[in-house]
């Protein structure tokens, strides 16, 4: 009985310092994985990450983390892979939906990828992340009306979203609705005054509607800011 006793001891110290061990490697690994993902080098830190899951398997960020490497190494079958093994471990976690709408959207699986976006914003429905990038998918389902309107939630949970109201005013000139479209770029411009390309878009909306002075103008900036392009149209329409 003693004897057993003893065994059990033992094999309980020896199970703690192994998973103790296991746990030093991991959160080394994770480190190095963290340097190199910042120096671009993905290679590495995918192979540090493929470590660090190897001795922490039920770790459910480490699979979060290679995927996100894997999509910046466009490897995204497996990226999917790593995001579906975190969401076994977490299935709650809106960002797993997330990224695996983003990894499907990149193999230009776009239903797939919605389905995905639309369990997100189930599970987080205040996040205006989640409702940006389902409206840059529903763009490239050509649903420009789906799109405007993820683009006006994001805005409506974020005041201040630029991307989402760039976006927003793109899908309002592809079905040319022309002063809406202006009026999301003017609302960029005054957000922040140095969004080149918020200026010659607006600038050009403008000339549509006839409104050369205020296109001059909006061209003359976006020149001024580096647009070349905007130059060719002072040339030719601003003299």
């Amino acid at each position: 009985m003693r004897k057993n006793f003893q065994f059990f001891v033992l094999h309980l110290f020896f199970a703690g310092w192994i998973s103790s061990l296991s746990a030093q490697s991991s959160e080394h690994q994770i480190k190095s994985a963290i340097e190199f993902e910042s120096k671009k080098m993905y290679v590495n830190a995918d192979r540090e990450y493929t470590q660090a899951i190897t001795a922490d398997p039920y770790n459910d960020t480490l699979y979060l983390k290679r995927g996100a490497v894997r999509i910046k190494m466009k490897r995204y079958e497996e990226a999917i892979e790593d995001f579906q093994n975190y969401l076994k471990i977490n299935p709650m976690q809106a960002v797993g939906y997330l990224y695996l709408g983003k990894a499907k959207s990149m193999l230009l699986d776009y239903r797939n990828a919605l389905k995905d976006l639309d369990q997100a914003v189930r599970l987080e429905p205040e996040n205006a992340d989640l409702y940006f990038f389902r409206g840059v998918v529903k763009m490239k389902m050509e649903n420009s009306d789906g799109a405007i309107s993820d683009f006006g939630q994001a805005i409506q949970n974020r005041e201040e979203f630029i991307a989402a109201y760039l976006l927003r005013a793109r899908a309002h000139a592809e079905k040319e609705q022309v002063l809406a479209a202006i009026a999301d770029y003017s609302q960029v411009i005054k957000l922040d005054m140095n969004q080149t390309e918020a200026w010659y878009n607006r600038a050009a909306l403008y000339y549509q509607l006839n409104y050369l002075d205020d296109a001059c103008r909006d061209w003359k900036i976006a020149s001024i800011q580096g647009k070349k392009e905007a130059l060719k149209w002072i040339n030719q329409l601003c003299q």
